[in-house]
């Protein structure tokens, strides 16, 4: 029997774990199929992003601590109404006690992980693994000094990031501009 990640660590511009159900269709469908030719390949991806966050509802439920990129809140991927439906999934999967979403603004300027997103997970068992990925594929980082790196990249990003009080607000504000 395999080991369970109890903790995940991600920020950046991309974030599977927090994806509402049409949203990670409508990245696929805007994104991904322009560079990938292989329409299963692209289901399996979708598939594996829905079953990462189903984990957050388990009786004993996957810790997450996301940090999310203003620019990717503000993006109408899949429409204004798929947006909407994020937007609204996002409030409400930060409400719970094993969710820490916080908000990098904007006015933050270039920071780690700009081009994708970085992962970080911790297991019940063994090492810490980081996944570093790009709108193309990600790499499994499990040297321990690369994987200490990606950690402290995280804590940078989230030392840049708004309170989860202050990004809750941003997120509900920018639910509330969107007029369907």
């Amino acid at each position: 029997m395999g080991c369970a990640v109890r903790r995940v660590r991600v920020g950046g511009s991309r974030n599977a774990h927090l994806r509402a159900d049409a949203h990670p269709r409508a990245v696929a469908d805007q994104g991904l199929r322009r560079y990938l030719t292989n329409p299963p390949d692209i289901d399996a991806r979708v598939t594996a992003r829905m079953e990462r966050q189903r984990r957050l509802d388990e009786s004993t439920p996957l810790e997450l601590r996301a940090v999310v990129a203003e620019e990717a809140l503000r993006r109408p991927v899949g429409g204004w109404a798929v947006m909407q439906a994020q937007l609204e999934h996002l409030i409400a999967v930060a409400d719970r006690p094993n969710v820490l979403l916080q908000v990098l603004p904007l006015n933050v300027g270039a920071y780690a992980c700009q081009s994708g997103s970085l992962t970080v997970l911790r297991f019940d068992e063994g090492e810490d693994v980081a996944f570093l990925e790009s709108p193309l594929g990600g790499h499994v980082v499990d040297e321990r000094p690369e994987v200490q790196a990606c950690h402290y990249l995280f804590d940078e990003v989230r030392a840049s990031a708004l309170s989860t009080s202050q990004s809750l607000d941003l997120v509900r504000s920018i639910a509330g501009d969107i007029v369907l």
